[in-house]
């Protein structure tokens, strides 16, 4: 079986690799301008600078001298890489435990722990580095920390300016190279030329080549680290003969001039580098070095681990995780790398060793049971992008086996989220192309992954379709989990479309399935959906009993996934019974479980419930701070369902807070987003009430400022009376919408208490 953890042979030669504040892998050389500068910045009154240039620049190790030098102006500095961060709030999580010095930290709530752990250590810099990737994630997250720790000074390092973020601007330009052997790029060539070969002294021939070679290549830091490190092997004057003659760019952007001196650099490197690199720029997202050794092939008797080592330690790589060891590639060292590639005759090749690694490793995944492999299936989940171009290109290849085994893979660990919709794309070419050839557990789990994915994306009724296109063959093979799998996504489709009979015999057999076979996070799994259901029937004491059991039986199965959906499901509970506290310490639970195994759909849905919650209890500005940031969160990546329900009450939200013309397009987005679903339709019906009450608020006609208040109240009525054309229920269900739904029922009571009094009272900190 594939393992993460082969690496471990290498600890005794990496040590060098980890970085800090206080040491670096290399000497740092020069900036000095950049470093007085970085300080009377912040010493003019700055809490937040952007360091920007382009890749290759230096902008890391500048940052990172700043702050291991500038510990007098300040009293702690950490630095945070933060490129893989998704969520809003895992930049504080990332804070936290870079200022703890644990980077497996729990952090329970960020929102409190983070200005907890920095009001103890004065004033502090922190250091966020490299946030092009998470750039969209930062701006309410750091807003908010700056305001809370108002002796914090953050210094963030990206390609671009983060537009969202307020702070100084510093465009970090390359080394200066005009004053020849007195320059810093100069300083830093022969530094690190003397790294390898630590005696040298170059005669005044040499110094003028080096010197001509720092402005060859335009004072990029890591283009002269490349030359130097040929240099030290074959001399400079060799150095210089080699480098490739290039027409000069014509008015070159910053990026555009950095990338042409890397590429001329590249060229320098030793055959093996350059093909190592090239090689590796096949990678998406970080890899490790069982994917090194399968996918990169150098020339005999060179092992492409030591190379890849080697690279890292020279900075041509960088290095995201020490235990096991993994990797990443700067955006214009793969940039170069992977056109390098393109052009060779090999690409094909190195893409489909590449694909059938990951194909092999998706093998290893769906052979891990869940509840004694969940932190195997955690560290897999680093691996996602990597399964999902492995994916692309059994696409490509026409290879419908592979592209399902990887489906089936990245189905696993995508924590209950299911595959995207690119990836459904996939998935349904490869069951077009099937000819009976391919295996039919291979078919019938793609069902059941098409069945999820399409749970996720909101088509309830092809649910059913995939899902009982599967349940014969798991039937008859007798796979008890691919059953108990289909009938739990089917009766979640039932529960959504509110056929509530139909969702309690699914998941009453799913639930039969689970406990034969001791499946304990199913078996939770299964629990919760059927406390949900109880819920949504009024049935509070059923309700209540089977979601306890649910939350018991995940904790004792270890099995974070469930514990985070149980939490979420019992925090619903309560909050309906106007048990807010309660309810707030379930969903903070599952908040921050869901965050930790980066469960990002749940983790979008238990913020937008902590903000219904807010609504409830009258804290207006964070009712709509959240459900803004779940609305905004699930449309990125195509939740569109989502999205609408959370909208509809982020305009019931704005409109207590009399904003009634953003109410009004919130709305009206809601509608469009939830189009022929009458179920959730009618539900956001009711918060609409809101709008009717701040639109008498404001009315000078007490006659039509109580007809608009009647209109709020015949909402309520009409949720309270059966009508099954006009919400969506099953044909034959005459129960009402509060007798078929919790959020109806909570969105009820916030509008009563509403209606309650004449004008809503002010909120301390509210926008009205």
């Amino acid at each position: 079986m594939i393992t993460p953890s082969s690496s471990v042979s290498f600890a005794g030669r990496i040590g060098w690799l980890a970085t800090s504040t206080t040491d670096d892998a290399a000497p740092f050389v020069g900036r000095v301008a950049e470093l007085a500068r970085l300080r009377a910045l912040f010493a003019a009154g700055s809490s937040v600078v952007q360091l920007v240039g382009p890749s290759g620049i230096g902008k890391t190790r500048l940052a990172r001298t700043f702050a291991r030098q500038r510990r007098g102006d300040f009293q702690r500095a950490w630095v945070c890489d933060v490129r893989e961060l998704v969520e809003p709030d895992d930049v504080l999580v990332a804070i936290v435990r870079a200022v703890l010095g644990d980077a497996r930290a729990a952090v329970p709530d960020p929102r409190k722990s983070a200005p907890r752990v920095l009001e103890r250590r004065g004033k502090a810099l922190v250091v966020l580095d490299d946030v092009d990737a998470s750039a969209r994630s930062l701006a309410e997250p750091l807003a908010w920390l700056l305001a809370a720790a108002p002796d914090l000074r953050l210094l963030i390092t990206g390609r671009t300016l983060v537009p969202t973020v307020e702070g100084a601007p510093f465009l970090l330009g390359p080394l200066r190279f005009e004053e020849g052997v007195a320059s810093e790029a100069y300083e830093l060539f022969l530094t690190r030329l003397r790294a390898l070969r630590p005696d040298h002294r170059p005669s005044s021939r040499e110094q003028g080549a080096i010197a001509w070679l720092c402005e060859r290549l335009g004072g990029v830091p890591l283009a002269i680290e490349m030359a130097a490190a040929r240099a030290a092997v074959e001399g400079t004057e060799a150095v210089g003969r080699a480098l490739p003659v290039s027409r000069p760019l014509e008015n070159p952007t910053p990026e555009a001039a950095a990338a042409a001196a890397i590429a001329s650099a590249f060229s320098l490197l030793p055959r093996a580098e350059q093909a190592c690199l090239a090689q590796c720029s096949v990678f998406a997202g970080s890899f490790g070095l069982d994917a090194v050794r399968a996918v990169v092939q150098l020339e005999a008797g060179v092992d492409a681990a030591d190379v890849v080592v080697s690279l890292a330690r020279r900075n041509l790589l960088s290095t995201t995780q020490l235990a096991p060891l993994r990797f990443a590639m700067g955006a214009c060292v793969r940039s170069h790398s992977a056109q390098v590639l393109e052009t060779s005759l090999s690409t094909w090749e190195v893409d489909e060793r590449h694909a059938h690694f990951f194909g092999r490793l998706a093998e290893a995944i769906v052979l891990v049971d869940p509840e004694r492999g969940s932190a195997w299936l955690t560290d897999a989940l680093r691996d996602r992008d990597n399964l999902d171009a492995a994916m692309a290109f059994a696409a490509r290849s026409n290879e419908p086996a592979l592209v399902l085994r990887l489906a089936w893979a990245l189905d696993a660990v995508s924590r209950g989220a299911g595959i995207t919709g690119s990836e459904l794309a996939w998935v349904d070419q490869a069951l077009a192309l099937d000819d009976g050839t391919i295996p039919a557990v291979l078919v019938a789990h793609a069902h059941a992954i098409r069945a999820r994915a399409l749970l996720s994306l909101g088509w309830l009724s092809e649910v059913r379709v995939a899902g009982e296109r599967a349940l014969p063959f798991a039937v008859e093979s007798g796979d008890e989990r691919l059953e108990s799998t289909l009938q739990h996504s089917i009766g979640q489709a039932c529960f959504q479309l509110g056929e509530m009979n139909e969702a309690l015999a699914r998941f009453q057999r799913a639930l039969v399935l689970t406990r034969a076979r001791g499946d304990r996070p199913a078996t939770s799994a299964v629990l919760q959906q059927l406390g949900s259901v109880y819920q949504s029937l009024g049935d509070g004491a059923e309700a209540r009993n089977h979601l306890e059991a649910a939350l018991a039986l995940a904790v004792a199965a270890g099995d974070g996934p469930a514990e985070a959906r149980a939490a979420m499901s019992l925090g619903s509970y309560y909050l309906e019974q106007g048990e807010l506290d309660a309810a707030d310490g379930l969903y903070q639970r599952a908040r921050d479980l869901t965050r930790a195994l980066r469960m990002h759909r749940a983790h979008r849905i238990v913020i937008a419930y902590l903000g219904v919650l807010a609504f409830d209890a009258g804290r207006l500005n964070e009712a709509e701070s959240l459900l803004r940031r779940a609305a905004v969160a699930s449309g990125e990546v195509g939740d569109l369902r989502v999205e609408g329900i959370f909208e509809g009450v982020r305009g019931a939200v704005l409109a207590a807070l009399d904003l009634r013309d953003e109410a009004r397009q919130s709305f009206a987005r809601a509608r469009a987003l939830l189009g022929g679903n009458l179920f959730f339709s009618a539900v956001i019906d009711v918060h609409r009430g809101h709008l009717d009450l701040a639109d008498a608020r404001v009315e000078t006609d007490a006659v039509r400022a109580r007809s608009l208040r009647l209109a709020a109240r015949m909402r309520i009525e009409d949720a309270h009376s059966a009508g099954e054309a006009r919400t969506g229920a099953a044909e034959g269900d005459h129960r009402s919408l509060v007798e078929r739904s919790d959020d109806a029922r909570i969105a009820v009571r916030i509008l009563e208490r509403a209606l309650a009094r004449p004008v809503l009272e002010a909120v301390p900190g509210s926008r009205r």
